[in-house]
């Protein structure tokens, strides 16, 4: 005759149940965190290229041959703990319809800049194109 009452082996396995259950739970927390933090990081990198593309375009231009980051993005906070944006400028080439950083200054410009986060996980570039007034 049988006792009212869960035997020791139906216990194991409705713990075992609830612990899946929990991590499960606890996996999918974990995902959404980082995901979210994953997306913080990328607005602060478009705030941040936002705010080195509007400096570069207040700028006044600056011929150059071969450029090596001509325009100042000292004004442009940095967020915590990330490093300045990198600039590179090309000048175009009306014989190849490109940009080159060896061309000579043909009056356009195209600014390439990019920041990477603290750890490396987001990376984002904007171009910006600048002409001199003259042309």
């Amino acid at each position: 005759m049988r006792e009212e009452g869960a035997t020791i082996i139906e216990v194991v396995v409705a713990a075992l149940i609830a612990a899946l259950a929990l991590g499960a739970v606890f996996a999918a927390l974990s995902v959404a965190v980082l995901d979210a933090r994953l997306k913080t990081e990328q607005a602060y990198a478009a705030r941040y290229l936002r705010s080195a593309q509007a400096a570069v375009q207040a700028s006044p231009y600056i011929s150059c041959s071969p450029c090596q980051a001509p325009y100042s993005l000292a004004g442009v906070p940095n967020p915590a703990g990330w490093s300045a944006p990198t600039e590179t400028v090309e000048n175009y080439q009306p014989s190849t319809g490109g940009f080159s950083a060896q061309a000579p200054d043909s009056g356009l410009q195209e600014i390439y800049l990019a920041v990477t986060s603290p750890d490396a996980r987001v990376h984002e570039t904007v171009e910006v194109l600048k002409a001199a007034p003259d042309s």
